[in-house]
């Protein structure tokens, strides 16, 4: 008894807010979250923002595949080509240059995923000087797998973030 009281109240009060939502007028309505209102406006974005992101998005894919290459027994010689390959990140992203304004906050977080790449880049430099065979070679390396992905999830958010700022890219 008490259950359909309560369905019989819960009926009532969403009748009554549809009737308060949908019976007035457009104009007296808060906008909803798909509302232009809401929605800030898209702009084109410029050629520097363009070619920036262009260089950004290049940079994450060359990141992408700087790490071990899978499949293949790790050597040495493949960690030390690896974290050559993951410590070109911070020079590539300053050969970009200085993105256009709001793309600022986008290059600070790129930046910070090449420093994550540099922790990677030491990490798998470091595994390279060990018997890769042993124990704690396998945990040095799924630390350095671990700090790569983590490198790699930042530099993907920021280009998504700046093709978020600077949609067109």
């Amino acid at each position: 008894m008490l259950l359909l009281v309560a369905g019989a109240g819960l009926a009532l009060l969403v009748g009554f807010l549809y009737l308060f939502v949908f019976t007035m007028p457009e104009s007296a309505r808060p906008p909803g979250p798909g509302t232009p209102a809401t929605r800030p406006a898209a702009t084109t974005p410029s050629p520097d923002a363009r070619k920036w992101l262009t260089g950004l998005t290049a940079l994450q894919t060359r990141m992408n595949y700087a790490g071990p290459p899978s499949g293949l027994a790790m050597t040495p010689h493949s960690l030390h080509v690896t974290a050559a390959n993951l410590s070109r990140c911070t020079p590539d992203l300053a050969r970009l240059g200085p993105p256009p304004g709001p793309l600022r906050a986008v290059y600070r977080q790129a930046g910070h995923a090449c420093a994550s790449f540099e922790q990677a880049a030491k990490c798998y430099a470091a595994a390279a000087r060990r018997d890769l065979h042993s124990a704690r070679a396998g945990k040095l390396l799924t630390s350095c797998a671990d700090d790569t992905n983590y490198a790699s999830a930042l530099l993907g958010a920021a280009v998504a973030e700046g093709s978020a700022i600077s949609p067109g890219n």
